[in-house]
Order: C-alpha cells, then sequence, then structure tokens
C-alpha cells in the first residue's frame, strides 16, 4: 500500500494581482527563481493528507519531462495568508512571494532509495510555503520533507507553544504509521526523523521531540509557553542569529533558558550563532531584492547574510545534524559538526 499522499493541485499558488493593490515584481520573481536546489535529484511536491494538521511534502523526484514544460497551474491562496505576508514584508513583496512558482515538480514520481524524514514547523503567523526554498534545498539532499500548516499557522501566544508541539507529535505519529504501509522503490525512512522549526516552530520542535524522543533543530525561536518545559534527551540543535547584533540581555536570558532546556542532553546539544544572520534570513523573503521590503519592515528583521547564505548554511548543518541522529550520536554534537565559516558556538557550549 503506497503512502498516503493526495494528488496535488498546484505548485504556482498565488492570488490575483488586484487582491492586495500590488503586482508581483519581476525582477524579484526572477531572484526566487534563481534560487535553484541543489543536488542530485530533482524535487517533487504533494499535498499530504492524513496528519491532523494540513501538510505538503517535498521530496527527491523523478524528472521525467523538461521542468521548462511543466504546466504552471495557480489557484487563490486563504486570503489571511497573503495579507499575513503584506503585514510583514510589504504588498510588492507579498504579491511576489504568493506569486512565485516554486521549483517543486507537481505529483512526480518519489525516486528509487530511501529518504530520511524531516517535518518542518512554520513561525507564528507564517505559512510553512513562506519557507519553500529552505525545503527544495532539503529535498534535493535526499529528504522527505513534511512541511505542515503551509498557509498558514494562528499566532503567538501561551498556548500556542504546547498546541504547535502536539501538532508536530501527532503528525510525527501518522508519518510513521503510513511510512509503514509504503511500497515501491521510493520510500520515506521514519525512524529517525528530525523535527525543525523556525521561531515558535523551532520552541515547539523542541518540546515535541522532549514527549517524542527524537532529534530536534530550533532556528532562532524564543522558549515560552510550556516549551521553557523542554527537556529533551536527545540531540538537538539550536541556531540562532549573530547574537552581536541583539541585545545583550536578550541574550543573556535565552542562553539562560537554553542551560536548562538542554540539560538532559548534555553533550548532544548545541548552541550555534550565524554571523550576519537575522531572524527572517531563513524565509523565503530574505531572497528578494532589497528594494522590494520597505525599510520600516526590513530593520531588524533581515542580516547581511543574505537569503541564499543562510540557507546554504542551514541546509549543511540540517544534513550533518541529521547524519549525526541516523548514527546514533556517539560523539558530542560539538566534535561531530564540521562548522560552516559563519557558525561559532554560543551561550557556552
Amino acid at each position: 500500500m503506497a503512502i498516503a499522499i493526495a494528488a496535488l493541485p498546484c505548485t504556482a499558488c498565488g492570488e490575483r494581482p488586484e487582491a492586495s493593490g500590488a503586482t508581483a515584481s519581476a525582477k524579484g520573481l526572477a531572484a526566487l527563481a534563481e534560487a535553484q536546489p541543489r543536488g542530485a535529484t530533482a524535487v517533487g511536491w504533494r499535498v499530504l493528507d492524513g496528519l491532523g494538521v494540513p501538510a505538503w511534502l517535498f521530496y527527491p523526484a523523478v524528472l521525467t519531462e523538461p521542468a521548462t514544460s511543466l504546466p504552471v497551474i495557480q489557484k487563490t491562496l486563504p486570503d489571511g495568508y497573503s495579507l499575513a505576508l503584506r503585514r510583514r514584508f510589504g504588498a510588492v513583496a507579498a504579491a511576489t512571494l504568493v506569486a512565485a512558482p516554486g521549483h517543486a515538480l507537481p505529483d512526480a514520481a518519489m525516486a528509487d532509495g530511501v529518504h530520511p524524514l524531516l517535518v518542518f514547523a512554520p513561525g507564528a503567523g507564517m505559512g510553512g510555503r513562506d519557507y519553500r526554498l529552505f525545503v527544495e534545498a532539503l529535498a534535493a539532499q535526499g529528504y522527505a520533507v513534511a512541511l505542515l500548516r503551509p498557509t498558514g499557522s494562528p499566532a503567538a501566544s501561551d498556548v500556542r507553544y504546547s498546541e504547535s508541539a502536539d501538532e508536530i507529535g501527532n503528525a510525527l505519529e501518522n508519518l510513521r504509521k503510513m511510512a509503514g504501509l509504503q511500497e515501491g522503490k521510493g520510500r520515506i525512512e521514519a525512524t529517525t526523523p528530525v523535527l525543525i522549526g523556525h521561531s515558535l516552530g523551532g520552541t515547539a520542535s523542541v518540546l515535541a521531540a522532549t514527549r517524542t524522543g527524537v532529534c530536534a533543530i530550533n532556528i532562532d525561536g524564543d522558549f515560552g509557553g510550556a516549551s521553557v518545559t523542554s527537556r529533551p534527551s536527545g540531540p538537538v540543535l539550536y541556531v540562532i542569529g549573530d547574537p552581536s547584533l541583539d541585545r545583550a540581555s536578550d541574550v543573556a536570558r535565552r542562553a539562560e533558558v537554553w542551560r536548562t532546556v538542554s540539560g538532559r542532553s548534555g553533550g548532544r546539544a548545541l548552541a550555534l550563532g550565524i554571523a550576519g544572520m537575522r531572524h527572517f534570513d531563513i524565509a523565503d523573503a530574505a531572497n528578494l531584492p532589497l528594494d522590494l521590503i520597505p525599510p520600516d519592515r526590513r530593520e531588524g528583521r533581515f542580516g547581511n547574510i543574505g537569503g541564499a547564505n543562510a540557507r546554504r548554511v542551514m541546509v549543511d548543518l540540517v544534513v550533518q545534524f541529521a547524519g549525526y541522529c541516523q548514527s546514533s550520536g556517539g560523539l558530542p554534537l560539538s566534535a561531530a559538526l564540521r562548522l560552516p565559516p559563519e557558525a561559532r558556538s554560543t551561550f557556552g557550549h
């Protein structure tokens, strides 16, 4: 029995330009199009049903025809998703992001081989679709990535941390059941998954890892709500932005919480700061030309590392960390990872 994946209705999901009063920027679309995933295979994209939460699947795919000849199919995204993008990044950037087709092939056959599972949770108020370039890059490296809440997630609140962790844990449980029913030469390996998330999705991933015993990566998420009680016993990687760009009091507060959260993981927990990186540099918006995002919505949100370099660093770290988890992690995590030049151990580890 094949894994339960619904047929894909679209790849270039976008709203009509008049809905936001702005049209997509040609140079912005070109910049996003140039961010091709680098890897040994093409990338496929499908709607993933049966997880208890909306999800898409990105995976290594078989390219059966030239990508330029594939049809571009569009549909309207939920109004709330487009509105959230406009509020966060401005009308022109939002129109460009919703119109961008991405690089994944609709409903393509999965490439032969075993593809380790990653589960990605977006930040509060964001959609998994906001990180397509990052997720496509991971799929091109051979991973199957379940992207949760692709068209929007609830706003941050004290209860949302636990709710998100519940969603992640339930999705993982259902993915493992589905993986056990797979047939065919292309398969998802769900015995050693890695939970990954950005912002609130990152802290919720660590909380879900505490409950499920799997590995987790928190990308620049502040621990809040129930997530401050996280005590994962397995490997955890905490990747923050450049500490030198933040207030010293904020860095000290995050360091204190991290020392408590990581206490049970011992040598298998590591916090890294990334030079020049800020909170939204992992999102697709970081790849847009600077002038498409108003200065007041760029200031303090994006660093000088650039979207392409932030993505390169994060993909490198995810691949190494996932390999560490698959090998049972005998060495301390700090000794097992070959850190890219931009990464520095922080918070006293």
